[in-house]
């Protein structure tokens, strides 16, 4: 994954210890960024080990190069650098969903869970580590935990357009397919052009019995790229006369 330079910027920040890097190291860190921001990842990580050699025991470098480190496909490096981040201060909760985040990438769930859980132990108002759970959750298809997590993310923070989505699959999954279906209405005020949303959409008004209206969402998915419809639709929804 690669970070943002905006992300990288607020990620360090929420540990409060750039206040206290030395010049030498902020110079370091400085330089690092711009490096990563023009998209020279590898001379940016080799910048932030520099940084660490000169200040071991600033949290905000090791997050740095650890995501400097992920971007570069170095995950269990990566890992370790949050590990020592966290050592240093193990307060910071969107420590524990950034690397909650790579250990789900590189299939380590229960490490996942266990660092998205520890984040809303410090602080239950993080829509970013619901949601992260939640996926985790979602695709081990255990979708009851993962409506609950969906749900306490978009109570913090309504207009993300993917957590009406995923709830909305969760919600026909569990065969609350009228209840998916305004799920789906709402993801699509936001995101009209998903064709994701019109196929799940279509699925349910299937599963309702509504087949002119599951064609119609089958079909616009199929305009919007899901070609893969073709057969069903061809097989499935009388032509229009």
């Amino acid at each position: 994954m690669k970070y943002t330079l905006t992300l990288m910027l607020l990620l360090i920040c929420s540990f409060g210890a750039v206040a206290q890097t030395s010049t030498n190291a902020q110079k370091l860190i400085d330089k690092g960024l711009a490096l990563y921001d023009k998209g020279e990842i590898e001379k940016a990580e080799a910048t932030f080990t520099e940084a660490v050699n000169v200040d071991m025991k600033n949290a905000a470098i090791y997050m740095l190069r650890g995501m400097a480190r992920e971007a570069l496909e170095m995950g269990q490096e990566a890992v370790e650098d949050y590990n020592m981040a966290l050592t240093l201060n193990p307060e910071d909760t969107m420590a524990y969903v950034v690397r909650g985040q790579l250990k789900m990438s590189l299939g380590n769930d229960d490490g996942a869970v266990m660092d998205f859980t520890h984040a809303l132990d410090l602080n239950d108002e993080l829509p970013e580590a619901y949601r992260s759970r939640a996926m985790v959750y979602y695709l081990q298809d255990n979708f009851k935990r993962a409506l609950g997590d969906f749900q306490e993310a978009l109570l913090l923070e309504a207009d993300e357009a993917s957590d009406y989505f995923y709830i909305g699959i969760c919600l026909r999954q569990q065969g609350k397919n009228t209840r998916a279906i305004g799920f789906f209405n709402t993801c699509l005020m936001f995101d009209p052009n998903n064709a994701e949303v019109y196929y799940q959409r279509g699925l349910a008004e299937n599963d309702l019995k509504e087949l002119d209206y599951a064609c119609e969402d089958f079909n616009k998915a199929y305009e919007l790229g899901m070609t893969e419809l073709k057969d069903l639709i061809k097989d499935y929804c009388k032509p229009k006369p």
